[in-house]
């Protein structure tokens, strides 16, 4: 599990991936992760994974994912896809990161890596 200054060094590292484009969205079956599908003008894709409540990471292989979508990720994929990362920040020293995200909407993807975990969607 992270703590927050893992956490804090990890936002640093994933400024990398500000103005990457979400392009494709996968999910496990048995839901315990998210995977976003990263193109950063010419770099290889990338792909962003979240495991609540334990960690995230990026990696340049694609996992092995299920064909069928969790419901959270439909949502995910039907307002996020396409979108471009604009920001990505540790929300007060917590082990909770935010990434905004822009299409014709401007998203929050909130991720909590406490407890159970959490990956929230906010429009606001």
């Amino acid at each position: 599990m992270l703590t927050s200054l893992d956490m804090h060094y990890l936002t640093k590292e994933l400024q990398q991936i500000k103005t990457a484009r979400i392009s494709k969205i996968y999910s496990f079956a048995d839901g315990t992760a998210i995977v976003f599908q990263l193109h950063i003008k010419n770099k290889p894709k990338l792909f962003f994974i979240i495991f609540p409540p334990d960690f995230l990471f990026l990696t340049d292989e694609k996992p092995a994912t299920d064909e069928e979508l969790t419901p959270f990720a439909k949502i995910l994929r039907k307002h996020i896809t396409n979108a471009i990362i604009t920001d990505i920040e540790q929300i007060n020293f917590e082990r909770i990161l935010k990434l905004t995200v822009k299409k014709s909407t401007t998203f929050h993807l909130i991720v909590e890596l406490f407890s159970k975990g959490n990956i929230i969607l906010l429009d606001q």
